[in-house]
């Protein structure tokens, strides 16, 4: 287990530190003062590790930060409501359930989940399971903290704040099983155009419950919402259990991570099929000059619109940074 979450966390950091190194080649002030072979870099890599630590611990408070100062306790200013306590935890439990579905981890397909199970071809259940433990361990550390903050604020005993903590964690383990489940049911991990209507209609309606029965004086008892923790916290280690035996993986990421791969491939050739028709085939496109000249000027005018989209762009960022400073 060890080995696969060292092996893991060596690709998803090195894809991500490259990525890094790329993006700072597209700033146009900045990928001047780059060298050549800016891979090769030492002193980049370690620049470029270091804002993807910093990116770790980002993800680990401050989303959660956020999350609970705008969606739940900024949120709750809006209402008149008598008891403060349980309006913070009807937000919570529905809030809570929304989020389940929204950060399906184990469906979600990723370059450095296809290069370590269908290059590297590691088992895929042991890189599976130890990643989605470490995702959870950093969603722990970063959510008791907070949910303790934000809780007590809220009026709730510490018992009642952790008691959140298990009842995220065991959202997310019972909304994985789910799908595992249904993977396990129609053979495919793929959402038919059915499937996203009833998501959809699913996440609208929990959404319209966690904001709209507030604005019409309708709240979750105290009592019923800890007790939908409590439940949820339950249905959370039973899901652990069978998660851990599900033997599908690969199977299931093989399905997963090629339609990933056929849809950026789509993605990227409509992509490139619009850049095309932005640029002028019209044959009225000429120039008085000759020798390299003549086959600039061609160029610029031929790709004005491309250029233009461009050239505005540097224009806005420059006069906003000048405006600010």
């Amino acid at each position: 287990m060890n080995k696969a979450l060292r092996i893991s966390f060596e690709l998803r950091n090195t894809y991500r530190v490259n990525a890094i190194l790329y993006s700072l080649r597209q700033i146009p002030i900045i990928k001047r003062c780059l060298p050549e072979g800016l891979y090769q870099v030492r002193a980049l890599k370690i620049f470029a590790n270091i804002l993807s630590a910093l990116g770790e611990v980002f993800s680990m408070f401050v989303w959660k930060i956020l999350y609970f100062a705008l969606m739940v306790s900024g949120v709750s200013t809006w209402y008149d409501a008598a008891d403060e306590t349980q309006l913070f935890l009807h937000l919570l439990v529905f809030l809570t359930i929304l989020g389940g579905f929204l950060n399906g981890n184990i469906f979600m397909p990723s370059y450095d989940k296809y290069y370590a199970m269908i290059l590297l071809r590691m088992d895929a259940k042991r890189y599976t399971l130890v990643n989605y433990a470490y995702m959870l361990a950093k969603f722990v550390i970063g959510y008791i903290p907070v949910a303790v903050w934000f809780g007590r604020r809220a009026g709730l005993p510490l018992w009642q704040c952790l008691l959140l903590v298990f009842f995220a964690l065991g959202t997310k383990l019972t909304v994985m099983q789910h799908g595992l489940r249904q993977y396990r049911k129609r053979g495919t991990a793929l959402d038919s155009k059915k499937d996203g209507y009833v998501g959809m209609a699913e996440m609208a309606a929990l959404a319209a419950a966690a904001y709209g029965l507030p604005a019409l004086g309708i709240l979750l008892p105290k009592s019923l919402s800890l007790a939908i923790c409590s439940v949820l916290t339950v249905t959370g280690l039973f899901s652990a259990w069978k998660i851990g035996k599900f033997d599908s993986y690969y199977e299931m990421y093989r399905e997963i991570l090629f339609d990933f791969l056929n849809q950026t491939a789509a993605a990227s050739t409509m992509t490139r099929d619009q850049t095309r028709k932005t640029i002028s085939a019209d044959p009225q496109i000429t120039s008085s000059r000759s020798g390299f000249e003549y086959l600039n000027e061609l160029f610029i005018r031929r790709h004005r619109r491309i250029l233009w989209k461009t050239s505005v762009r540097i224009t806005l960022v420059c006069a906003c940074i000048v405006c600010w400073a």
